[in-house]
């Protein structure tokens, strides 16, 4: 069976938000791809 997952929380910064395709029946993972976070800061609105 394979399965995709995302990793949101780990102590590897590298590793982090990193998609993978995990195949049970081979006992293999695949990094499909690796996103870099970025920091969304908004600024408030003054009316």
């Amino acid at each position: 069976m394979i399965q995709a997952i995302q990793i949101t929380k780990i102590d590897k910064d590298n590793l982090l938000n990193s998609i993978w395709l995990l195949d049970t029946e081979n006992n293999k993972a695949r990094c499909l791809a690796a996103l870099k976070s970025q920091s969304l800061v908004e600024g408030g609105q003054h009316l």
